[in-house]
């Protein structure tokens, strides 16, 4: 999807000029359309951690450096999962959906 005028940006970057893998690593984003299987095991910091890579796993022989542990750790707390950050995330999938009185749906 290109704009029909003008120019998009991202971080500071132009689309269409910067390595997308770069600005997806830098804003944490995680795109599951372009990455191999979730892997339903991992805990709920090992999902956050995969932001640093802009993957839905984490990558096999990648340490993640003292500033990603960092930037993993705020995260949790941002969102306050220090009491869930090693438990299964795949246990918490759906809840907000279960705990809700919606259509019945999903939706």
């Amino acid at each position: 999807m290109w704009p029909s005028s003008g120019f998009v940006r991202i971080g500071g970057h132009i689309y269409g000029r910067v390595d997308l893998a770069k600005v997806r690593r830098g804003i944490g984003l995680i795109e599951p359309s372009r990455s191999p299987a979730f892997d339903e095991r991992m805990s709920v910091r090992d999902v956050v951690a995969t932001g640093l890579f802009g993957t839905v796993c984490l990558p096999l022989h990648q340490e993640i450096a003292a500033e990603g542990g960092r930037r993993i750790d705020a995260e949790i707390d941002l969102f306050a999962l220090a009491e869930l950050q090693d438990s299964v995330f795949t246990a918490f999938h759906g809840r907000a959906d279960e705990d809700s009185a919606g259509s019945g749906d999903g939706c």
